[in-house]
């Protein structure tokens, strides 16, 4: 999804975390075509090619103005599906289109809770084998774009990723990717609580003892056989 807008003179202002909202823009007088965008569900903003011409769903558009920047955010779709989505805001000075970007890449930067690095297991047998496939096409190039950096895994074997988790430093990363069926998740969700535990000292096997709960959240992309 692409669209230009033209962005309001002023520039995001202050709220919580993940609370400001891209100032409603207006696309010449036609308020029909007015949108907003609330700061957590922005991947990244980037300037546009100031010559005229900027990649947008295959095609090829010639843009109006000289000065834009795009933002690369999160469209709410039907069944509560999440979508990629561009809109292009063009400016009519280029001071203007440098102080909207420095506001929305300080406030980008200003969201501690989103992930920095990220360890991903992929099961390339599961479902229909398109896990690689599906992260590669559909994920990676996400992550690129939030400069989110990766250490990937590709399983080889059943509870591989489980026993991983045993062994390696997992206090480097931010969270961790299954890329797989509701087998792969067990193995990693199982792997995170055991090794978790171990490093509280606590023995999960014991009915009384109270869990740890891990850090790390758990990202799932769905690529089993459902």
């Amino acid at each position: 999804m692409s669209r230009t807008q033209t962005p309001d003179s002023s520039s995001p202002g202050d709220g919580a975390e993940g609370q400001e909202t891209l100032v409603r823009t207006r696309c010449g007088s036609k308020e029909a075509d007015a949108c907003s965008v609330p700061i957590s569900e922005i991947i990244t903003v980037e300037e546009t090619d100031t010559h005229g011409k900027r990649s947008s769903s295959g095609k090829w558009q010639k843009m109006e103005k000289p000065f834009a920047f795009t933002v690369h955010c999160v469209k709410r779709a039907r069944r509560r599906r999440w979508k990629w989505a561009q809109v292009t805001f063009c400016c009519a000075e280029e001071p203007l289109c440098h102080l909207w970007l420095q506001a929305l890449q300080e406030l980008l930067a200003k969201l501690t809770s989103r992930p920095k690095h990220l360890l991903v297991f992929i099961n390339p047998f599961g479902g229909k084998g398109q896990g690689k496939r599906i992260y590669e096409r559909k994920v990676a190039p996400l992550f690129t774009l939030a400069s989110i950096t990766t250490e990937i895994i590709v399983t080889e074997r059943a509870n591989q990723a489980k026993e991983s988790l045993y062994e390696i430093n997992i206090d480097k990363y931010d969270g961790i990717v299954c890329v797989g069926g509701d087998g792969m998740f067990s193995e990693i969700l199982h792997g995170l609580v055991g090794r978790t535990q171990r490093n509280a000292g606590v023995d999960q096997n014991q009915p009384r003892a109270a869990l740890v709960p891990s850090p790390l959240r758990i990202g799932i992309i769905p690529a089993g056989s459902a």
